[in-house]
């Protein structure tokens, strides 16, 4: 499920937003975005096109803006491993080759269009005990208000990445106007160029205005010690007691942590966002958990200092990727939480 939102993550954060967000190491500019090679950072993003396929043969996701061949949807509980196969309830049910196509510019009108990532929470998994991987990300967040125009497509999400440029992305998103849905739904997220350029999803739950969501990813108590784990990641709608999950294995550590993110498409004015330019999303009681010792499944909590304003380390990043129109953007964090401005 794109971070300077230029015409550009995930998340699909993975193309332009599975996420996968991508910034220099200095977190000056990281992006979500994802294709057939590794994400690259926001410029190299902006540039790539494909002048064999139209845009209608593309589609929005929280990775950007991905070939409608690459994006696939399989049911909740799906796993896939190693060798790209996908199955449920043991049986193979899909095969997916290497994506042909890129992640491809949004397309800009004559308005002024936001495209990707508008403002993100996150840091790199500090080196605790000789580790610098995660083995579990969480938080909780509450549904908002519908837009008062629609026409959008908006994605919030917490995740994790490999690193930066990325090539990975776990996100369990909360997605407003996907495939056309005018409404709020729930889908686990994952993706990028480790898989060949694919993203995948898992089947999309609803989800209403003030209901209590949870995004949650854990490696499933199997990760070995160069941190590679069978992932969960799980999208939960805690008012309604339903969820949707998805498995994957990943032979690459993930040491890029989000606790919040902010990303949308087709933004024309303040109005397609929620609550105009007045509105704001909190991610609530985040995280993230690391290898404690030699044990590489007994959990640590790291502990945050809150904002990089503050002394101390590790700390959030507050970042603004911005974009036209400008909507009031503004990150805070703290500790375990984080507001997303808008």
């Amino acid at each position: 499920m794109n971070t300077n939102v230029l015409s550009i993550g995930i998340f699909v954060v993975v193309g332009a937003g599975t996420c996968i967000a991508c910034s220099d190491a200095d977190n000056s500019a990281s992006e979500a975005v994802g294709g057939g090679s590794d994400l690259g950072t926001v410029e190299e993003k902006a540039q790539v096109t494909q002048a064999t396929t139209s845009d209608a043969d593309y589609v929005t996701t929280p990775a950007g803006r991905v070939h409608r061949s690459c994006v696939h949807e399989i049911p909740s509980g799906a796993s896939i491993d190693d060798f790209k196969t996908v199955k449920h309830n043991g049986a193979t049910i899909m095969q997916a080759e290497p994506c042909p196509f890129p992640v491809k510019a949004a397309v800009q009108g004559t308005a002024p269009t936001i495209n990707g990532w508008i403002e993100s929470s996150n840091s790199f998994v500090p080196n605790i005990n000789g580790h610098d991987w995660a083995t579990e990300m969480a938080g909780d967040w509450t549904v908002p208000v519908k837009p008062a125009v629609w026409g959008e497509t908006i994605y919030f999400f917490n995740g994790l990445e490999d690193r930066s440029p990325s090539t990975v992305i776990i996100q369990p998103v909360l997605q407003f106007g996907q495939d056309g849905v005018n409404g709020w739904q729930l889908a686990s997220w994952y993706g990028g160029s480790l898989f060949g350029g694919n993203y995948y999803h898992s089947t999309p739950i609803a989800a209403h205005p003030g209901d209590s969501v949870q995004g949650f990813s854990w490696g499933l108590g199997s990760c070995n010690s160069a941190g590679h784990c069978d992932w969960e990641i799980s999208a939960t709608n805690l008012t309604t007691s339903t969820n949707t999950v998805e498995y994957v294995n990943l032979n690459v550590p993930m040491r890029w942590a989000f606790a919040g993110v902010l990303e949308a498409y087709n933004v024309t004015s303040c109005s397609n966002l929620p609550g105009g330019s007045s509105g704001q999303l909190t991610f609530d009681d985040v995280a993230l958990y690391q290898p404690s010792g030699s044990n590489y499944n007994a959990l640590v909590q790291t502990t945050f200092n809150g904002d990089c304003a503050l002394t101390g380390s590790p700390c959030w990043t507050d970042t603004v990727y911005g974009g036209t129109p400008s909507c009031g953007y503004a990150v805070g964090s703290w500790a375990t939480g984080a507001v997303l401005g808008f």
